[in-house]
C-alpha cells in the first residue's frame, strides 16, 4: 500500500460518526473506505470513482491531494475540502446512496456506486445529461469528455458541442477572481470548434493537447486560489498557442 493510500485512510479513519449527516451518508463513506484500501492502485480505484456521477467532484478532489506521494499526512484544509465534496455528491445521489445502505449487502460485494459504472465505462460520459456549470462540476465534466474522445467514442461530436456550451457558461460565471478560468473557457471553445470545423476530431494532435490540458483538472479545484490560478495559466497556455500546430 502507498504512503499516500495510507494518508487518504488515515483521515478517513479519523473521522467520528457524528460527522455524517445519516447513517447512509456514513454507510457509502466506508464502502468508499473499503474499496480504497483493497486495491492495488489508488489511481485507478479514483478514476473508477470518478465515473460515478454524483461522486465525481470527490474522487478528483483526492486525485489533488493524492499529487504527492511522499505525503503523510492532510492538513486541515485538505481535510475540510475532501469532506465537504464528498458530503456535496452525497447529497446529490439520494436514491444510489439509499441501495448502497440496504443492510443484506456485503461491503466486499461491488456496490452499485463503483461497479455499474465501471461497467457503463465510457458511455455513461456520452448519454449523462450535463453536470453543474461550477468550476468542480466542470472539471469532472471535462475529465469524462476527454477520456471519451481518446476512445474514439461516438457520441464525441455531440459531447463537443456540450463542453462547449459548459465552458461559455463557466466563462460568463467567472468572478473577478479567476481571470484565468476566464481566459480557459473562452480558448477551449475556440479550439472545440476548429477541430469540429476542421474535423480534426481522431488527429494525434488534439488527442495531445487535451491529454495536455486535462492533466491538470484535479489541481484546478485546489482551495489555494494562487495555486488553483498556476494550474489553469498553465492550461491556458497550452489552448493560447494550438493553431501553430496545425498550420
Amino acid at each position: 500500500m502507498s504512503a499516500m493510500t495510507e494518508c487518504l485512510l488515515a483521515w478517513m479513519d479519523s473521522l467520528p460518526s457524528t460527522e455524517f449527516p445519516t447513517d447512509a451518508d456514513r454507510s457509502v463513506f466506508v464502502k468508499i473506505r473499503d474499496r480504497l484500501a483493497g486495491s492495488e492502485n489508488l489511481e485507478d480505484e479514483l478514476r473508477t470513482l470518478y465515473r460515478v456521477e454524483q461522486f465525481a467532484e470527490f474522487a478528483l478532489a483526492m486525485m489533488w491531494v493524492s499529487n504527492d506521494p511522499e505525503k503523510t499526512q492532510l492538513s486541515d484544509e485538505e481535510q475540510s475540502f475532501l469532506f465537504q465534496r464528498f458530503l456535496q455528491g452525497s447529497a446529490q445521489s439520494a436514491g444510489v446512496i439509499e441501495a448502497a445502505a440496504e443492510p443484506e449487502q456485503e461491503i466486499s460485494t461491488p456496490t452499485p456506486l463503483i461497479e455499474e459504472e465501471r461497467a457503463q465505462g465510457i458511455e455513461s460520459a456520452s448519454s449523462s445529461e450535463p453536470g453543474d456549470v461550477s468550476l468542480p462540476g466542470f472539471a469532472a465534466r471535462f475529465e469524462g469528455f476527454v477520456e471519451a474522445m481518446q476512445a474514439g467514442d461516438e457520441g464525441r461530436v455531440s459531447l463537443v458541442s456540450e463542453i462547449g456550451k459548459l465552458a461559455n457558461q463557466l466563462r460568463l460565471l467567472s468572478g473577478p477572481d479567476d481571470v484565468e478560468v476566464g481566459q480557459f473557457c473562452e480558448l477551449l471553445v475556440d479550439f472545440l470548434g476548429y477541430i469540429e470545423r476542421e474535423q480534426l476530431m481522431d488527429d494525434v494532435r488534439v488527442m495531445n493537447i487535451l491529454s495536455n490540458i486535462s492533466g491538470d483538472a484535479a489541481a484546478w479545484l485546489q482551495p489555494d486560489i494562487e495555486k488553483r490560478k498556476a494550474a489553469m495559466a498553465e492550461a491556458v497556455s497550452i489552448l493560447q498557442d494550438f493553431r501553430s500546430l496545425f498550420e
